[in-house]
């Protein structure tokens, strides 16, 4: 346990220094920024055992996928592990107590899917601006500040990448970083009618 505690505290050391560089309040260094080769298998791993106690709060089923097994994608790993973590958390938020998600990784993308109550059509566009909140009472009784997605979404910037939001009301959100000229495609074998924030 007091591994795992201090593995954490320095990844959580690392990622603040890169926040803060990110946003500008730091200077810079050519170290910031670190994409490596990773086993996109373990990394989903990793971020499973990460994230477990928030999702035994609800009784929440975590589904792995990673297609092929040995996929391997460049990317920072501390930074993704935010990004992955962030959308697990947001998708708890909107989901039912013992229901699922679901998190994949292929070629072409990282996804997190939950089925739980949708994103209003006219918030999609805006849902990644600092501060946001689609449901602000929840959000503040939750402790949230409305950066996550914002967060998310310059960190794949950063990648090179895009986040694409696909929500549809009482069906569900499927959020997926697309990776340099590469397709999101939607994933889910129910092919839900969503709506898209480009």
């Amino acid at each position: 346990a007091l591994i795992y505690i201090e593995n954490e505290c320095r990844r959580l050391s690392r990622l603040s220094m890169k926040m803060l560089e990110l946003t500008g309040l730091y200077e810079a260094s050519e170290d910031s920024f670190n994409p490596a080769e990773i086993q996109v298998d373990n990394f989903l791993k990793g971020v499973k055992e990460l994230i477990d106690c928030r999702l035994q709060e609800k009784n929440i089923s975590l589904d792995v996928f990673c297609e092929p097994k040995e996929l391997v994608k460049k990317f920072d790993q501390d930074l993704m592990i935010s990004v992955v973590t962030n959308l697990i958390d947001n998708a708890v938020k909107a989901s039912r107590k013992e229901s699922k998600i679901v998190l994949e990784a292929t070629p072409d993308h990282l996804m997190v899917q939950d089925f739980g109550k949708g994103i209003p059509k006219e918030e999609l566009e805006m849902v990644t601006e600092p501060f946001y909140m689609v449901d602000k009472s929840r959000s503040r009784a939750n402790g949230g500040a409305g950066l996550g997605l914002a967060i998310c979404n310059e960190i794949v910037k950063l990648h090179q990448a895009k986040l694409q939001i696909m929500s549809k009301m009482g069906i569900g959100t499927q959020v997926s970083v697309c990776f340099p000229k590469e397709v999101c495609r939607q994933v889910n074998s129910e092919k839900m009618e969503m709506e898209e924030e480009v």
